[in-house]
């Protein structure tokens, strides 16, 4: 993470697309409860039941953007290539 910009990839932005629908999360430095910095990016699906999701990656500094098929209903980690 974090290769073209800085080491936790603030600003990068995540789009989760489920059907039509696009949902957006952008990492940032100070969130969560207490100043804790919870780096993970989560996404509630709702009723939304599908087995899968694609989501794009605006990596921070790049000008780059990663596409990727997830399975839903678990955690995955994403790298700057």
């Amino acid at each position: 993470n974090g290769k073209s910009c800085n080491r936790d990839a603030l600003g990068t932005k995540a789009t989760l697309i489920v059907g039509q629908e696009r949902f957006m999360r952008e990492q940032v430095a100070a969130n969560g409860f207490s100043s804790q910095s919870e780096h993970r990016l989560l996404w509630g699906l709702g009723n939304r039941a599908v087995p899968q999701v694609r989501i794009e990656i605006d990596w921070c500094g790049s000008g780059q953007v990663q596409t990727h098929t997830l399975d839903t209903a678990r955690y995955h980690r994403f790298v700057q290539e």
